[in-house]
């Protein structure tokens, strides 16, 4: 081959490498059904809640009765059990909320799931968005950037976990200070 050609394609073959890393550092973590990105995140929309045993609910409740002990009140805690079970009993004897819930799936949002109920079992609300605001594992954290549409770029690398969920938490704030 003579110069001109063998530039061509080692430029050609440059530029498909490139091709293929610039593809390879867009691939996103995605929420949905078949990658059970949620299976560590506890229930926390109603149509979730709606259709678990009070002891299973318990169960989630005692997982996390340390830390609510640090902000919440007895009185308040209690109430969120109550307010379970509240829910349960509305899912099971009020028609119209019963097929509002049905509708919802693992697409619908924290906010979507919620008006669906709007006014009522706000104690379980604020937990459940204490609980869903938790990250637990990788996939969870990949699956909530994705969510969100941010993703920890070339310019982000050198952040630390804690920076990083300092900029998850800003993202959240206006949601967040609604539930104080």
């Amino acid at each position: 081959m003579d110069l001109e050609v063998q530039y061509q394609v080692i430029t050609m073959f440059g530029q498909l490498v490139l091709d293929v890393v610039d593809g390879v550092l867009e691939i996103q973590a995605e929420r949905n059904c078949s990658n059970k990105a949620n299976d560590d995140i506890p229930p926390t929309l109603p149509h979730e809640l709606a259709k678990i045993r009070g002891s299973a609910f318990g169960e989630i409740l005692s997982v996390h009765i340390n830390q609510l002990r640090q902000c919440w009140t007895e009185e308040s805690i209690a109430d969120i059990e109550c307010q379970h079970n509240k829910l349960v009993f509305a899912y099971q004897n009020e028609s119209a909320l019963k097929l509002a819930l049905d509708k919802c799936d693992h697409n619908t949002s924290f906010e979507a799931g919620w008006r669906v109920v709007e006014g009522r079992f706000d104690v379980l609300r604020d937990f459940c968005g204490g609980i869903a605001t938790i990250f637990a594992n990788t996939a969870t954290v990949e699956s909530d950037f994705s969510v969100l549409g941010w993703e920890k770029d070339e310019y982000r690398m050198s952040l630390t976990d804690l920076s990083l969920e300092g900029i998850m938490q800003c993202k959240q704030f206006e949601l967040l200070s609604q539930l104080a």
